[in-house]
């Protein structure tokens, strides 16, 4: 049972998606109870999964607050109108009706005597809270001074909490009595016994989230930073060498305990201290979330440090670079380059977080500016690694090549992909960074698979890379390696094992929010379907995955792959379709971005041929195929030969489409293709 999942981070969220979509040789119920705000964030939650059911939970009837009533006093009668009374008030919600009975409880109204509750009065007279707010406060108000005083410590904990912290947050007259009132208060059905993370600390939990925000509530926003604070202070000692584990728990009861003080007036020393430990205790565990790969977090943390920063503090610099590839990474690109462009406009623009944040700019770029010049990014780069070379800056030379890769992509240049991961690779192993080495695998699997090196060969070495990116726990290495080597299989016929890494790759990208990717990566899985065969999959998995890339505002993938959607279209004869696909493409192509000149040409090469218009057709063949010339992305290079057959084909010119033919044949060949290679060999037949 996962409770209360409207609180959840929608990385715990996609992990219970996933562990519904895929959890197949075990029995296995689960059961997620949710506020309706849940619809607010995952308005798709549950649906479209054969597997699945969401059950609204209605209020209850008063006929059914009537039985609840009956049900949790026995055999005790109540008075009639005092019931209608509770049940009218409760409005259907049961922790109402069962906190009025506490209530009545607490008040000796309601006494157990001989097995049985009885009234001890006339409750025709109740009063009843009109709210359930209300109604908990009331309730609390009831306690004794000690037992309030110990809830509102617990509050401040959290809906969990442990004996030791409430002990510590308690004022000295109090604290020899604190188990003891926490057993009343477990008697009284406000707390219940949890189980602990912390060896020889009692866990102890909220009954529910209201009762613990009522208590919480019911304390002046002075007393609430004190023990916010107080409690930092008490978890710090409580996990000493496992702090790290705590670090986002830390982190917010400091920011709390700044902003109740910042609310109160103008901070002084200690307030400002409150700030500075709030801050680098967010921008740790958002470190920590982004070498997970864990974006939501990331984001989320990183974004609240930085507010706490200010400009001049070079603390800041170093979390808006962070928060920026935490953005990129998680589709959030109007984010990203807010915080790259403040870096560049707060740092001056000459230290090393300024180089970072042009490194990350240009990679924002290459996804989201229609005007991106390879060659002029390629000079700032090469710029920026004599720098680095020259303040002997390992981590940031991983970085610069790392991009530089990405760059070389962009041109389709596969064995300058592969090289340059390498370097990357090599500098951050210098660096002593085993996570921003294993990034660099998957830039060296994307050239080693759309470059020269054969499939079977290029497959192997990605299916190497998945498993050391795995071990660091680099997701985006592993999604592009799983993706890549998905691909060198569906090359070789291999189509089972092949959907077994796409989907992989797809599924990763969906547990830690890495959204562009996750696009990308879908419709990886609709070129498998193609190779098998089956266009209608490919069409249907390469359009969910263009509508993911949409979505986030992403423009570098989107252009390769509507290209490789139209090129689809158009063999399964949608031709409007394939020419909007196209048209898309042609519109989003940066002037350098090779793989989508070529792609985009050979499609409306091939509408032109079939509306008549050969010339104008044969032109654009052409010049795809001029374009790929120079490229050793083989694939790319055999289908623009392949378009070009087609436009021959289509105008009559049959010597001219058999040579065009053999030429894309040649370069399937060499890439180790047989499926598309198996195809040609009939076509020419």
């Amino acid at each position: 049972v996962f409770d209360d999942i409207h609180w959840a981070e929608p990385t715990f969220l996609d992990l219970v998606e996933h562990l519904a979509d895929w959890t197949r040789d075990a029995p296995m119920l689960l059961l997620c109870p949710a506020r309706p705000e849940l619809l607010d964030v995952r308005p798709n939650w549950g649906g479209g999964k054969l597997n699945a059911t969401s059950v609204l939970l209605e209020p209850l009837t008063a006929e059914e607050s009537g039985r609840l009533v009956e049900n949790l006093l026995g055999q005790a009668e109540l008075d009639a109108a005092a019931g209608l009374r509770i049940t009218q008030a409760a409005e259907g919600n049961p922790l109402f009706v069962e906190e009025m009975l506490s209530m009545l409880i607490d008040d000796g109204l309601l006494v157990h005597r001989n097995g049985r509750w009885a009234a001890t009065g006339d409750l025709s007279a109740l009063a009843v809270p009109p709210t359930i707010q209300a109604l908990l406060s009331a309730r609390l108000d009831r306690l004794g001074t000690e037992e309030r005083s110990v809830l509102q410590r617990a509050s401040v904990v959290g809906k969990v909490f442990w004996s030791g912290a409430v002990a510590d947050l308690s004022p000295e007259a109090v604290r020899a009595g604190v188990t003891a009132n926490l057993m009343a208060l477990i008697r009284k059905e406000l707390i219940r016994q949890d189980r602990s993370s912390f060896r020889g600390q009692d866990a102890f939990r909220f009954r529910h989230l209201l009762i613990r925000d009522a208590a919480y509530q019911a304390m002046p926003k002075e007393t609430r930073a004190e023990l916010h604070e107080r409690f930092a202070l008490w978890l710090e000692r409580a996990a000493a060498d496992r702090l790290a584990e705590y670090e986002e728990i830390l982190a917010y009861h400091l920011e709390q305990a700044h902003r109740y003080r910042a609310e109160l007036g103008p901070l002084d020393d200690r307030g400002r201290a409150l700030r500075s430990r709030a801050a680098v205790a967010l921008a740790a565990g958002g470190k920590r979330a982004l070498a997970r790969s864990d974006m939501p977090a990331a984001t989320n943390l990183l974004r609240r440090a930085q507010v706490l920063l200010s400009q001049g503090d070079p603390r800041r610099l170093d979390v808006l670079v962070s928060l920026g590839q935490a953005s990129l990474m998680a589709g959030e690109l109007g984010e990203a380059a807010a915080s790259f462009d403040a870096v560049l406009r707060e740092a001056g623009g000459n230290d090393r977080s300024s180089f970072q944040a042009r490194l990350w700019r240009i990679s924002l770029g290459m996804s989201s500016d229609r005007g991106f010049r390879v060659d002029v990014a390629r000079v700032e780069v090469e710029a920026i690694i004599e720098v680095f070379e020259r303040n002997r800056d390992d981590e940031g030379l991983a970085l610069a090549w790392s991009v530089l890769a990405n760059l070389y992509n962009m041109e389709c240049r596969g064995e300058e992909v592969v090289t340059a991961g390498r370097r990357s690779a090599q500098y951050a192993a210098r660096a002593g960074d085993p996570r921003l080495e294993a990034e660099a695998l998957g830039m060296i699997s994307l050239g080693l698979a759309l470059g020269p090196m054969p499939a079977v060969a290029a497959g192997q070495e990605c299916l190497a890379n998945v498993e050391r990116a795995r071990r660091v726990g680099v997701r985006e290495a592993e999604v592009l390696s799983h993706g890549a080597a998905s691909i060198m299989l569906g090359l070789q016929g291999r189509f089972e094992d092949a959907f077994v890494h796409a989907q992989r790759a797809v599924d990763l990208c969906s547990e830690v929010g890495l959204r562009i990717l996750q696009g990308a990566m879908m419709t990886w899985v609709g070129k498998i379907h193609e190779l098998a065969g089956d266009l209608a999959g490919a069409r249907e998995h390469s359009a969910a995955g263009i509508r993911i890339l949409q979505d986030a505002g992403e423009s570098g993938f989107l252009s390769t792959f509507s290209a490789e959607l139209g090129r689809v279209l158009y063999l399964l004869d949608e031709l409007d379709e394939a020419d909007r696909m196209a048209e898309l493409s042609r519109s989003l192509t940066a002037p350098n971005d090779l793989a989508s000149q070529i792609g985009w040409r050979g499609v409306r090469a091939r509408l032109l041929a079939r509306a008549g218009e050969h010339a104008e057709a044969l032109a654009m063949a052409e010049r795809a195929v001029e374009l790929g010339r120079d490229s050793d992305y083989l694939t790319f290079r055999g289908e623009a030969f392949e378009a070009l057959a087609d436009v021959h084909r289509l105008a009559g010119r049959k010597v001219e489409a058999g040579n065009a033919l053999r030429s894309a044949l040649e370069l399937f060949e060499r890439k180790g293709d047989v499926v598309t290679a198996r195809r040609l060999r009939q076509d020419e037949a």
